[in-house]
């Protein structure tokens, strides 16, 4: 743990540390069952790819499927953003929220647009990131897309029936009060055409405490080790973590592997110029690591 991280408060400390350790266990996860999807399905060159893009030699080279590289910048993030609130306010994100001086939420937007088979994965993520600034507008925001696979959903794309891949995004946001946020949702939550029965595309959850916010930054960050299972129940439906297969796992990788780690992450308001911060403060670190 970087010594900059190091709070004031021992029981914030313990909680940022605990968070990490657990956040290393599923990164470990997510390479050993990335590597076997390798193994399984890309034999003649799988040593090769995973040289190439999960190794910790690879970490400055910030592709999104390497972990290394994850965990130096959800590093840096969660210190520009800690430190955003100190530096603009004068004050921490808790004693913001304890006097009302701010209102965060937890946005997941789904899209039907952003659904696709993995057989043939399709994501405009240009296109993507544009319709969550224009629906966020008037917010401070960070937020990052991923990929969900539904072990028991099918979809088609391109006539390519296989297993659904949902390509969502969640956003912290932040406003001057909660009244401002429900407004938001109201505004924006017709532009979002959900999938699997859902009423909406848009969900908002309320983030009432500093480590509530630093938890939900390491989550929404986090490696793709598990997918999905639905549930039906009456009309509705309910998922469930899942395993995913090798396939769905390598296909998925082989797609994701063209993207560095920046380029799913986005911010407007106060995180652009935290996402600014970060990313200029982790590429300076990364010139200096030591293989």
């Amino acid at each position: 743990m970087p010594k900059r991280w190091k709070r004031n408060s021992a029981r914030l400390n313990k909680t940022l540390e605990e968070m990490i350790d657990e956040a290393s266990e599923w990164d470990k996860r997510y390479l050993e069952v990335t590597v076997r999807s390798l193994e399984l399905y890309d034999r003649d060159d799988h040593q090769e790819l995973i040289t190439k893009f999960l190794r910790r030699r690879a970490r400055p080279e910030f592709y999104l499927v390497n972990h290394h590289s994850k965990r130096l910048w959800v590093a840096d993030l969660l210190e520009a953003f800690e430190r955003s609130r100190q530096d603009n306010y004068r004050r921490s994100w808790d004693e913001s929220l304890l006097t009302g001086k701010v209102a965060c939420g937890l946005v997941t937007l789904t899209d039907e647009k952003w659904a696709c088979s993995d057989r043939r994965i399709q994501f405009d993520l240009a296109r993507a990131k544009q319709k969550v600034r224009n629906a966020l507008a008037g917010t401070s925001f960070i937020a990052c897309f991923e990929a969900a696979i539904y072990k028991n959903e099918k979809w088609e794309t391109d006539g390519r029936e296989g297993h659904l891949i949902n390509f969502h995004c969640h956003a912290v946001i932040w406003g001057n009060s909660r009244y401002d946020l429900n407004k938001l949702r109201k505004r924006a939550r017709l532009r979002f055409k959900p999938i699997l029965g859902n009423k909406s595309g848009f969900r908002m959850d309320s983030l009432k405490r500093q480590d509530d916010l630093e938890k939900t930054i390491l989550y929404i960050a986090k490696m793709p080790v598990l997918g999905y299972r639905t549930l039906s129940n009456g009309t509705k439906k309910r998922q469930r973590s899942s395993k995913i297969t090798f396939r769905s796992r390598r296909q998925l990788f082989h797609f994701m592997k063209n993207y560095k780690t920046f380029d799913v992450w986005l911010g407007s308001g106060e995180g652009r110029a935290i996402i600014r911060k970060a990313k200029r403060a982790v590429m300076k670190r990364a010139g200096s690591l030591k293989y």
